[in-house]
């Protein structure tokens, strides 16, 4: 005599174990519809397993990878992870908070840009040192825009590398968000603009190709973020946490 089975669709188990206990472990329920000979037919997967390990760091606080590796900024140690999983140390990271990497297309060795409370590093050839200069203010973020560098600072304050060189600061090219007096919490760039994200505000500007200066604004809106961290790109959407600590999600200016 056969009798049919009852196989879960999802991993729901109930408040007490006699209630149910339903797990699906490396599998997965994907609905084929009342056409289908089982309409849940349950599909193997891949399970996880260990990748690379980080000796000596601690929590992830960043991830950056290129077309040939993964870098890592584990606990106060940074790290390059190659595609075998094998793990060289690269330097030091001394902060705490937020860490952001963006990379340029400088021809001699792309330049990788390592931003967080005030240090910047540059990553180049495999190789990472501590940059310092008088005339770049302590960045707090860091993105790349048509080969520009572009790092966010105390005050509201912006400042733009050379192009395709994160070795070139002039104290002058520098500007203000200043729509609204908060801080610059990231700078993100979405499809041919450089947004701004502030704890009361956002503003988006472009290259424009000025001989005075590159950038100008071009919209304001009084929309906060209350985490740098928390700012994504889905596809044409542009994810955050703002000021209300609600998501919110916007394609555009509008949204």
């Amino acid at each position: 005599m056969l009798k049919q089975i009852a196989l879960g669709t999802a991993s729901n188990p109930a408040r007490h174990g006699y209630d149910g206990n339903t797990r699906l472990i490396n599998c997965y329920a994907e609905k084929a519809g009342p056409e289908g000979k089982i309409q849940w037919p349950i599909y193997a997967s891949d399970g996880l397993t260990d990748f690379a390990t980080l000796n000596g760091g601690g929590a992830v606080r960043a991830m950056f990878s290129t077309y040939t590796d993964l870098y890592v900024v584990s606990g106060r140690l940074l790290f390059r992870v190659t595609p075998s999983g094998a793990v060289f140390a690269l330097g030091g990271v001394p902060t705490d908070g937020p860490v952001y990497m963006a990379q340029n297309s400088r021809e001699a060795g792309h330049e990788i840009g390592v931003a967080s409370d005030g240090f910047f590093g540059i990553i180049q050839n495999n190789k990472f040192l501590q940059y310092q200069d008088s005339a770049l203010r302590g960045p707090s973020s860091i993105s790349v825009i048509d080969g520009y560098a572009i790092t966010s600072a105390a005050n509201g304050y912006w400042q733009v590398s050379g192009q395709n060189n994160m070795r070139s600061w002039d104290a002058l090219e520098t500007a203000n968000a200043e729509s609204y007096p908060d801080e610059i919490a990231r700078t993100f760039v979405h499809e041919r603009e450089i947004m701004f994200f502030g704890s009361e505000s956002i503003e988006w500007w472009q290259n424009t190709g000025s001989a005075d200066f590159s950038f100008a604004r071009v919209t304001t809106k009084q929309i906060g973020c209350a985490s740098g961290s928390s700012v994504a790109r889905i596809g044409e959407t542009v994810c955050w946490i703002d000021h209300d600590n609600q998501v919110r999600a916007r394609t555009g200016y509008n949204g």
